[in-house]
């Protein structure tokens, strides 16, 4: 690592092995991804000043670091870059599953879990992953399978951060509409408001799930919720983040904008 120009610190491991030099040129980034409930444990190495700079999910963080994000195509999309509306068409005929959740943490912040038992007293709901048993759903053939054959994906974070947006929203890419708790999340990020449903939306839960049910019996109304296919492109999460990797590069970065974070826990 002393060979390196910057050495970024991805916070969901435990750094026992901080190093015992440092390079006055040397930039230490703090890197999340997750919320604060999930790394403050994290912390109890680290000094108030070791980090430089901070990537994270905030849209204030110093180089800002998404699951994914949305790239308008600016009339310059190839044709395998967007979804045509025959394509977006058929994916949608084809949905015979009403709502789904995929979850491997069963005891979160924000109770997402006792959202979806309730919801699910009203509603058909197919739950996989580690909290439920016997329903292991792997990546490459169950996952993708079932984003294709429902209609909606219940996305409720695991906890309610500033700015934070959980990865299974960007879940719409294939062709799902995701279910968020609170749409105030998204209200400075470039989010369609037409591209998902959010259940702060509706004064109860029984609103929620009559909204889904008449979606479910009403394609068309249900096809509005993929207008923004029209305008953006088909990105995943590593053509969304290149930017933001080489902005990690001091090359690219000049040095005189980097500074010391005076209390990382505090920003987050």
């Amino acid at each position: 690592y002393l060979n390196a120009s910057a050495i970024v610190y991805y916070i969901r491991s435990e750094h026992r092995d901080l190093p015992k030099i440092r390079l006055p040129n040397q930039l230490y980034v703090f890197c999340l991804d997750e919320p604060p409930h999930y790394t403050f444990e994290f912390f109890k190495d680290v000094s108030r000043d070791f980090f430089n700079i901070s990537m994270t999910y905030r849209l204030d963080s110093d180089i800002y670091y998404p699951y994914d994000t949305f790239v308008p195509c600016n009339g310059e999309c190839q044709l395998d870059e967007y979804w045509t509306e025959k394509e977006v068409m058929e994916n949608v005929i084809r949905k015979t599953g009403l709502a789904m959740q995929v979850n491997s943490d069963c005891d979160t912040p924000s109770k997402r879990e006792t959202l979806v038992q309730e919801l699910r007293k009203l509603i058909k709901i197919d739950l996989y992953g580690k909290c439920v048993r016997g329903a292991n759903c792997d990546f490459e053939y169950c996952y993708n399978r079932e984003l294709e054959n429902h209609m909606f994906y219940l996305a409720f974070e695991n906890a309610v951060c500033k700015g934070y947006v959980t990865e299974k929203f960007w879940n719409l890419k294939h062709l799902i509409v995701p279910v968020v708790l609170t749409r105030r999340v998204f209200d400075k990020w470039k989010v369609p408001d037409s591209a998902y449903i959010a259940v702060d939306d509706f004064k109860n839960i029984t609103e929620l799930a009559d909204y889904l049910l008449y979606l479910q019996r009403n394609r068309t109304e249900y096809l509005k919720y993929f207008e923004w296919t029209k305008t953006y492109r088909k990105t995943n999460y590593h053509v969304s983040t290149q930017k933001t990797r080489a902005q990690i590069s001091p090359s690219i970065y000049p040095l005189p904008k980097w500074h010391i974070c005076p209390n990382i826990q505090s920003f987050m």
